[in-house]
This record gives C-alpha cells, sequence and structure tokens, in this order.
C-alpha cells in the first residue's frame, strides 16, 4: 500500500513497500536479508499479503510537477542476499540508492 501526503501544491510525497520476491529477485532473497532489512527498520505493511515472507523494498518517491513535467526524486531501501565468491557463504549487501527520473510529454 502507498502512503500519500502534500508538502505543497506541486509536491506529493509517496511512499511504497514491496518486496523483493514480488519484483521478481526473489533469488536475492533469504532468511538473513530478512533479518538485516528488520533491522534497519523496514517492515512490510499489510497491503502486502502474496509474500509475507519476503524481503521488504521501501521507496520512497518526492513526484514534483513543474508546467508539463514530472520529476520523481526518490530512495530504495532493501537488503540483498549475494554469494561470495571467495567461500561461497552468503554475503548481505544494505541498498540505499537515490534515483531522479524526468518525465516529459517531448522528447529530450
Amino acid at each position: 500500500g502507498a502512503i500519500v501526503y502534500r508538502r505543497s501544491s506541486s509536491i506529493t510525497h509517496l511512499e511504497n513497500c514491496t518486496t523483493l520476491e514480488r519484483l521478481g529477485l526473489g533469488k536475492l532473497s533469504s532468511e538473513l536479508s530478512r533479518s538485516r532489512a528488520s533491522a534497519m527498520g523496514l517492515r512490510l505493511t499489510k497491503a502486502v499479503k502474496d509474500y509475507l515472507d519476503g524481503t521488504p523494498v521501501l521507496i520512497s518517491v518526492d513526484v514534483i510537477r513543474k508546467e508539463q513535467k514530472l520529476r520523481l526524486d526518490g530512495i530504495i531501501k532493501t537488503v540483498i542476499t549475494l554469494s561470495c565468491n571467495r567461500c561461497g557463504a552468503p554475503a548481505l549487501e544494505s541498498i540505499f540508492s537515490n534515483f531522479s527520473v524526468l518525465l516529459t510529454e517531448e522528447p529530450i
């Protein structure tokens, strides 16, 4: 489920929680990644009903409308499990990534 609120008339803030499994990235999910995500404060909301044991992915986006353009500035947070190339043991990687996307009706 998404949480929506407005800071001003031109900016809308959206937050959504999903899982790695819902995004088709289940092979990067494990009990270890779920535990680390929980320690980071990432929790699944009640709206995520199909993968209750999945690794949470939090997406937080500011949508800024200016004339005929939309600018999306956001953050993605999750934890993924990778295999160590040296010993084969699971290695956890916390993901905290910023992104910006500009959407226009005209080609740039």
